[in-house]
């Protein structure tokens, strides 16, 4: 049923809005993609199987958008099955959907068929599911919540003029010599660069890549020339937000 938890009794969380805004898509999204994402991300959970094992279909109930095609907007509105579903749903803000961390979060204002308003989940103090091992593979962010996005951009500085290319194969090569990296993830791909002349920033594959190049404080590349390494100023939180990185192999032996 449409209206009722697979895990909770008939009128639990009655006037709580299963639908959440999904923004920061790729203009070039399908509706397909979206579904599959928070699909993808909900059957790694155990606590999902177990607790919805008699749901035959997906979890996302449908999704809509204002434009008639979801490549003219970067936002859509996902219902899911139920209230639990959606509030993980929103703590799994950050999601990967076709290569951007999206941003999941309760919709501004939302009434039921009689006009009335809706409360959020979050709002609402609904428990969604245990999401640890989600952020155990940092495909969601480390310190989450709704709204949140995941902090996968290393500021590079120290450049000389046109040495960007040169900076970010250095950096890729320091981190796939340290230990942990091959065998905690995939070979990671060269990271997105965005040049500004004597800095850059760098878009790592996930946080822990991400936490772990900042916490090096600088790479020395082949020329002789040293890069520095930090956060963008505009993660004023990302020393409290930032994961275990992969110099701290006791804490990582912990969570793993």
């Amino acid at each position: 049923s449409r209206s009722v938890s697979p895990c909770s009794p008939t009128g639990e969380f009655e006037g709580v809005d299963r639908e959440v805004y999904v923004g920061n898509l790729p203009g070039n999204i399908t509706e397909a993609e979206i579904r599959k994402a928070f699909q993808q991300l909900f059957e790694r959970l155990p606590e999902y199987k177990t607790r919805y094992r008699h749901l035959s279909s997906s979890p996302v109930l449908c999704i809509r958008s204002p434009s008639k095609s979801f490549s003219k907007l970067n936002f859509a509105f996902v219902e899911f099955a139920d209230a639990v579903l959606a509030a993980t749903a929103l703590a799994m803000s950050g999601l990967r959907i076709g290569g951007r961390s999206c941003r999941v979060s309760s919709r501004v204002r939302a009434v039921d068929e009689r006009g009335v308003d809706k409360i959020s989940a979050a709002d609402a103090n609904v428990e969604g599911l245990d999401l640890t091992p989600l952020r155990e593979a940092s495909l969601i962010p480390w310190v989450g919540g709704p709204g949140k996005q995941m902090m996968c951009t290393v500021w590079l500085g120290g450049l000389c003029l046109g040495q960007t290319k040169e900076a970010i194969a250095g950096v890729s090569s320091a981190l796939l010599e340290l230990p942990g990296v091959r065998e905690r993830f995939p070979v990671p791909g060269p990271p997105a660069a965005d040049s500004k002349g004597i800095f850059a920033f760098a878009e790592m594959a996930n946080e822990v890549l991400a936490s772990t190049l900042v916490s090096m404080g600088s790479v020395e590349l082949p020329s002789g020339n040293s890069v520095k390494t930090g956060w963008p100023a505009r993660l004023a939180d990302a020393a409290r937000r930032a994961p275990p990185n992969l110099l701290e192999p006791t804490k990582l032996d912990e969570e793993a």
